[in-house]
């Protein structure tokens, strides 16, 4: 492969990999934020399915 092969693949690529890191940057943003999920608590994604994990390894 050509030198300005390479360079023009390498771009190609890296503009693909900006957008794949846009996405998850944004959405680890949006997991983290602190919502109400009708509880009356403030709590974010990650806390939520935590409890809803644990709640279904107890058997309740």
């Amino acid at each position: 492969m050509e030198l300005h092969e390479q360079d023009d693949k390498y771009h190609e690529l890296d503009n693909k990999a900006s957008i794949i890191y846009k996405f998850v940057m944004t959405y680890s943003d949006f997991i983290k934020a602190i919502r109400d999920y009708g509880t009356g608590e403030e709590i974010n994604m990650v806390e939520v399915h935590t409890l809803a994990e644990k709640k279904k390894w107890m058997g309740h």
